[in-house]
């Protein structure tokens, strides 16, 4: 009991510690945000700016010319259209009480449009009930009409604290202090990009030197591609929203532009928020609905051709992260960091895809975030039949059929579950009931198909195009199935899928002794005696029936099917010292063994060639 214990807390200690780093790194994202935020910000920066650089450098200008000419050109143009946006800003400002009477007339239209509605209707209704009861004097309520007393309170303000004073400057400094510690750090980033690329190697490429190498290189080149990307796309979604409320009439134009954007960083739902601001302009600034029909066409009309055609175009397919686990990253960069964290939460879970696809010990990132299934197709086709889903687990087969031959399906996906299952029941993670359920739901999922490309053992015709063939009598195959109904299966799929056209195949149960075997093998003589045996285990029954078949029959070729095995060089020598001729990993391959075998095997019910047969060198498939 105490090793049980021991044992469970063995397992469960590295992920509770794991789960404290995790907290703690959270805490700590929290807690020094502050400081993060602005070395995240220059860490995009200088992705986003590296290609420029780059460029400049290869027409012979030096590194630091090189940067402080873009981060210049950068800031004028960010200073640039900072002063036209605070110049529309202060103005739309000062011009908002002008819309008063708009305000009223749009809310007129919208009472008499609606004065008839059930809503309408109710809100009467309601309003008539308050009235009676304010007038009834046993229901206790004043009349609204009566004043009452209000305490007032006189402050004398001879002038304004200074904790106000000081609360407004920290309010102005912190984001500027901010920017420029991003700047800062973004220019020497990009000035000693390879110090610090050698740091990094450093930290997460100790003992993986060159392959680390390869990956931040091919890392830092994609992130720098798709974020040069993304700011093109969204800058030409702002211009030309900018540009079509323009047309439009509507004010501020180039204000709603930027917003338009800056929100676009914002997955999904960013240009539809951006779009209700010049919507509700439009209907401050105009008298008939032409003008937010229109602005809301525009959005639209933008929206679409961006996300459909511009950028699958310019990013590709995909960007390579799951758009749940994209929803989930908003969320949780939004809740960490607030504002900027909602605006930096698209550009650093990509960036945390990508590192994770080519760092291996930032992996998780890319299982976690990624668009790439993390399961293989026969894990996840063995993994719904645990789960008793055939629905889920047949279309994985009908998915995987669309590319596949029937052999490489079975050799690919079934005969794999298989081992999965051998391998969770021999650990004891299922019983005899959900091993037996899960291999005969492979059988009846993988029969019910019409993918077969062979007819199975019955020696089908050929095609007519090819002509008729000359009739040749049948080789006699004895197929064992080694342990249990795992290698009962298999055969079973095997004689399915495999082309077995010329063959005639018995196959044996496996409630047989030895003893049995041998006789029956003697009574039939067979000219070849295939056993399966689906690992894991089996080796060493198989070994013992490889030696008795050698040592009672010396003429007959023995072929083993360890189909889905792995180890391959120690089972060879094993069954090579204890007799087989042939070694099959898959239903292919133990096929393509049987037709070489044909060219000298005997058919069925025929005396014995004598052929001499050495078992000096296995054939390993």
């Amino acid at each position: 009991m105490a090793k049980t214990r021991t044992t469970n807390w063995q397992r469960t200690w590295p992920t509770l510690v794991k789960f404290i780093l995790v907290v703690l790194v959270i805490g700590c994202l929290y807690v020094a945000s502050a400081v993060l935020i602005p070395v995240t910000l220059a860490v995009l920066v200088t992705f986003l700016l590296t290609p420029p650089v780059s460029a400049l450098q290869r027409r012979g200008f030096p590194r630091t010319p090189s940067v402080l000419l873009v981060l210049g050109a950068a800031g004028l143009l960010a200073v640039f259209f900072g002063t036209m946006l605070a110049a529309q800003f202060i103005q739309f400002s000062a011009e908002l009480p002008t819309y008063e009477q708009n305000v009223i007339q749009r809310i007129d239209e919208l009472q008499k449009s609606s004065k008839d509605s059930p809503l309408a209707r109710i809100q009467e209704f309601v309003e008539q009930i308050s009235k009676k009861a304010a007038d009834d004097p046993e229901s206790g309520i004043v009349d609204s009409d009566e004043e009452s007393a209000v305490a007032v309170k006189v402050v004398d303000r001879e002038g304004v604290p200074t904790a106000t004073i000081f609360g407004g400057l920290q309010t102005l400094i912190e984001p500027l202090a901010s920017f420029g510690l991003a700047a800062v750090l973004a220019i020497y980033l990009l000035i000693y990009r390879e110090d610090a690329r050698s740091r990094m190697l450093c930290v997460v490429g100790k003992g993986h030197l060159t392959l680390t190498t390869k990956a931040l290189d091919e890392a830092g080149r994609r992130i720098s591609r798709f974020l040069l990307a993304q700011f093109i796309v969204n800058l030409g979604f702002g211009v030309v929203v900018a540009g079509g409320l323009w047309l439009l009439g509507i004010p501020y134009a180039l204000l709603l532009g930027f917003c338009a954007g800056l929100l676009r960083y914002i997955p999904y739902i960013g240009p539809w928020i951006a779009a209700i601001l010049p919507i509700g302009l439009s209907l401050l600034a105009s008298e008939g609905w032409i003008a937010p029909l229109g602005v809301a066409a525009l959005f639209i009309v933008c929206e679409l051709l961006t996300n459909l055609v511009i950028e699958p175009y310019v990013f590709g397919q995909s960007i390579g992260v799951s758009q749940s686990a994209l929803i989930v990253a908003i969320a949780f960069w939004t809740w960490l960091w607030g504002p900027m964290g909602l605006l930096l939460a698209a550009p650093l879970t990509v960036c945390l895809v990508v590192l994770g696809k080519y760092v291996p010990s930032l992996r998780f990132f890319d299982v976690l975030l990624g668009d790439e299934p993390v399961l293989s197709d026969e894990v996840a086709f063995y993994q719904r039949l645990l789960a008793r889903d055939q629905d889920e687990a047949a279309d994985i087969i009908r998915r995987a059929a669309a590319d596949r031959s029937a052999i490489a399906l079975a050799d690919g996906i079934a005969t794999p579950a298989l081992v999965l299952a051998r391998q969770d029941w021999d650990a004891g993670l299922i019983t005899d009931d959900e091993f037996e359920q899960v291999v005969r739901d492979v059988e009846q999922i993988m029969s019910e198909h019409e993918f077969v490309e062979f007819a199975g053992s019955s020696g089908a015709d050929t095609d007519k195009e090819e002509g008729p063939r000359p009739e040749r009598e049948l080789v006699a195959v004895l197929a064992i199935p080694g342990q249990d109904l795992a290698d009962t299966i298999a055969l079973s799929l095997f004689e399915r899928f495999a082309d077995l056209r010329g063959y005639q195949l018995e196959t044996t149960g496996t409630d047989h002794l030895v003893g049995e075997l041998l006789d029956r093998v003697e009574r039939e003589q067979p000219a070849v005696v295939l056993i399966a045996a689906v690992p894991p285990g089996g080796l060493t029954h198989t070994r013992y029936l490889c030696k008795r078949l050698r040592n009672r029959f010396p003429q007959i070729r023995i072929v083993v099917g360890r189909w889905g095995a792995t180890d391959l060089e120690t089972q060879r020598q094993s069954l090579n010292a204890a007799g087989a001729d042939y070694l099959g990993t898959t239903f292919e391959k133990s096929a393509a063994q049987l037709a070489e075998i044909a060219q000298f095997a005997r058919p069925a019910q025929a005396a014995p060639p004598p052929i001499p047969v050495s078992v000096d060198n296995l054939q390993i498939a």
